[in-house]
């Protein structure tokens, strides 16, 4: 079986943690700018008193796959098929955490 571009999974996955943090924000009424740009939708969070438990640097390599890879002609690519995957994970789980202990009562971390 064929794996797929590095590029269109790199892509998903940003759309992936960018709607997850969006959705965090939306959660705890934190105004963003419309932006594709991870770092300052985390930034936001993290402002507003939010703790993340992941480290920004992984969310700008992650930037790229929004915008330059689908509009630049050459697109270097920073990051790893593995390190997609658990910046994915880890973002996810986060923000499924949140969500889940909002919406049961709980005070959110």
């Amino acid at each position: 079986m064929a794996q797929a571009p590095l590029s269109a999974v790199g892509f998903h996955a940003q759309q992936a943690v960018e709607k997850a943090l969006k959705a965090v924000s939306a959660l705890h009424e934190i105004e963003t700018r419309r932006t594709h740009d991870l770092v300052a939708l985390a930034q936001a969070l993290l402002d507003a008193g939010c703790a993340v438990p992941f480290e920004l640097e992984s969310l700008r390599r992650l930037n790229p796959f929004a915008v330059e890879m689908r509009y630049e002609e050459e697109f270097e690519l920073v990051t790893s098929r593995q390190e997609l995957t658990e910046t994915v994970q880890s973002v996810l789980a986060w923000a499924e955490y949140i969500i889940f202990n909002s919406a049961s009562g709980r005070a959110p971390t």
